[in-house]
């Protein structure tokens, strides 16, 4: 299962990095691995969203990021600095960031656990 489907089974989806403090959060729980989170501009180029439908407030881009090369069209943290970099959707190669409302109950029925849940 992809990152989406794999966070949705645990009821929640794709991080949203809405806000300096959402990035401080999730930089603070992961600094080890880069993270995807759900930035992407699949469906307009250039125009990035998050995939859960949260405005696009906030942002956080390394040095000349985003680049728009082509087939970059996801958004993952980096490690070292919290900074993001476009990238390519598809390359499997990088750990992934859930987010859950905080109410309601986790569960996790033998699927793949993410690498991070953070409750909003």
């Amino acid at each position: 299962a992809d990152a989406r489907t794999a966070c949705q089974n645990l009821g929640g989806d794709l991080a949203a990095v809405t806000s300096v403090s959402v990035q401080s959060v999730l930089f603070n729980l992961e600094n080890e691995n880069d993270v995807w989170c759900g930035g992407n501009d699949l469906s307009v180029n250039a125009t990035f969203s998050w995939i859960n439908g949260d405005d696009w407030t906030y942002e956080n881009w390394n040095t000349n990021q985003p680049n728009h090369l082509a087939g970059q069209d996801c958004v993952k943290m980096k490690k070292t600095t919290g900074r993001w970099d476009d990238v390519n959707c598809s390359s499997g190669q990088f750990m992934y960031a859930c987010q859950k409302p905080a109410l309601g109950s986790y569960s996790n029925p033998g699927e793949t656990s993410p690498l991070l849940f953070i409750p909003f």
